[in-house]
C-alpha cells in the first residue's frame, strides 16, 4: 500500500508541475495577443481610437504593463531565433524574461548563451532561475557601459538580494560578500589611492578589484593600489602581518577591516596567541582593538579614511550582550579619528537559510535574546 501511495503522489506532483509550468508561460499568450491587436490596430473594431485606452477599458491593463508584455515576447522571439535546434532551452516564465528584456536586443542572445553555459553542469530545471539570470544580466549592463548596477547602493542599506561575489571561505577565512568591498571602494576610494586591508581573510577584495569595470561601469572605472595582509595568509598574494605590531605600510589613503567577531570564531583562523579571534575576555579584546585603532591612526595622514566592520553579539546561554559597534566608535575616536559615515549590511551566516540556522533562530526567540543580523560598516576620518 505504501508503494502504491507513493507512486500515486509522484504522479500527482508530476501533473501539477506540468500545469504550473503551463500557466507560468501564459505571459507569452498574453504578449502575442496584445502585440497583434496593437500592430494590426484591431482595437479600432471595438470603437477605441487608441491601444492604450483599449487595454485599460477592456482588460484593466495599464499601458505600461501591456507594452511590457509585448516587449517580453519580443525578447523571447529574439532568443528563440538564435536556437539551432528544437532542444534549445528557453526562458519559461515572466520572472526570467523580465531580466532579459532589460538588455538591448543585440545583447540578449549573447547573455542567454552565457546563462545556459553557467548552468551547463547541472540539470536545467534546478539551476535556471530568475536569480541566476539577473546576475548575468547585471554584468552585461555594465559591460555595455550602462553605468553602475544595483550592486552599488544609493543608501546606507547595503542589503544584496543576490550576490555576484559570494563569500569565499578558505579554511574558515572570509565571511563577507564582495559587494561590501565594492560599495566601500566606490564611496571612499579615489583613483590612484593606496588601499590596504590588513585583515584580508580569503582575499576576496582582490577579485572584486579586478572586476571593477563590471560594477563601476566603463565610464566610471579607475585604478587604485590594493594591498592585502593577514596574520595567517590564505592566498599567495596576501602578505603576512600582525596588526598588533604596527601597520604594515606607511601612508595608506584608505583602510578597510572586517575585525574578528568576539567569542564567535575562536580557533577558526589559527591557534596563535596573538590572534584577536582567540581572545575570550571582553576587556582584553577591547584593549587589543585599541592597539589596532592607534596603529591605523599613526599610519595615515590627515584627511584619510578607515572603515571598520563591527558586529554586536549576544550569548544565548547567558544572555550577555556585547555591543561592539559602539565600542569601536569609542576606541577609534580615542585614537584620534572622527566618525565620518555609517552603513549597514546583513551578516552572511545569519541570512543563510539552513536547518541549523532555523534551530538557532527558534532558540533565540525562546530565550528572548536576539541574534545579530546586521553588521555596522563604520567609516572614520583622520
Amino acid at each position: 500500500m505504501k508503494k502504491t501511495s507513493l507512486r500515486t503522489r509522484k504522479t500527482q506532483l508530476s501533473r501539477l508541475k506540468k500545469d504550473l509550468k503551463a500557466n507560468l508561460s501564459s505571459f507569452l499568450k498574453i504578449g502575442y495577443a496584445l502585440r497583434a491587436i496593437k500592430e494590426k490596430q484591431l482595437f479600432l473594431l471595438e470603437g477605441f481610437d487608441a491601444f492604450d485606452n483599449y487595454c485599460v477599458s477592456q482588460w484593466d491593463l495599464s499601458p505600461n504593463k501591456a507594452n511590457y508584455y509585448i516587449r517580453l515576447v519580443g525578447a523571447f522571439d529574439n532568443i528563440r531565433s538564435a536556437g539551432n535546434s528544437e532542444k534549445t532551452v528557453l526562458p519559461f516564465n515572466e520572472f526570467q524574461m523580465g531580466h532579459i528584456v532589460r538588455l538591448p536586443k543585440e545583447k540578449q542572445i549573447q547573455a542567454w548563451r552565457e546563462i545556459l553555459k553557467s548552468i551547463s553542469k547541472e540539470p536545467v530545471e534546478q539551476k535556471l532561475n530568475a536569480r541566476t539570470i539577473k546576475r548575468i544580466v547585471d554584468l552585461h549592463l555594465n559591460r555595455n557601459g550602462a553605468g553602475l548596477t544595483s550592486l552599488v547602493k544609493p543608501s546606507d542599506n547595503w542589503n544584496f538580494q543576490s550576490n555576484i561575489y559570494l563569500p569565499e571561505s578558505v579554511n574558515g577565512h572570509g565571511y563577507i560578500s564582495g559587494e561590501v568591498y565594492a560599495n566601500a571602494f566606490w564611496y571612499y576610494v579615489k583613483e590612484g589611492d593606496l588601499v590596504v586591508d590588513p585583515m584580508a581573510g580569503s582575499g576576496l577584495a582582490k577579485r572584486v578589484y579586478k572586476d571593477r569595470v563590471r560594477w563601476m561601469g566603463k565610464e566610471h572605472s579607475y585604478d587604485f593600489d590594493l594591498r592585502l595582509y593577514d596574520l595567517t595568509p590564505q592566498k599567495p598574494f596576501i602578505k603576512q602581518h600582525d596588526m598588533l605590531e604596527g601597520f604594515p605600510i606607511k601612508n595608506p589613503d584608505y583602510i578597510f577591516m572586517d575585525i574578528p567577531y568576539f567569542r564567535m570564531v575562536k580557533g577558526q583562523y589559527s591557534n596563535k596567541k596573538n590572534d584577536i579571534a582567540n581572545i575570550l575576555d571582553w576587556e582584553e579584546y577591547l584593549k587589543v582593538l585599541s592597539v589596532v585603532a592607534q596603529n591605523c591612526f599613526q599610519a595615515q595622514k590627515k584627511g584619510k579614511y578607515c572603515t571598520v566592520m563591527a558586529s554586536n553579539s549576544r550569548e544565548l546561554s547567558s544572555g550577555k550582550r556585547y555591543m561592539l559597534a559602539s565600542k569601536v566608535v569609542k576606541l577609534w575616536e580615542e585614537a584620534g579619528y572622527t566618525l565620518f559615515d555609517k552603513a549597514y549590511s546583513p551578516r552572511h551566516i545569519q541570512i543563510t537559510k539552513s536547518t541549523g540556522m532555523a534551530v538557532l533562530n527558534n532558540k533565540a526567540k525562546s530565550k528572548r535574546v536576539m541574534l545579530t543580523d546586521m553588521t555596522e560598516i563604520l567609516t572614520f576620518k583622520k
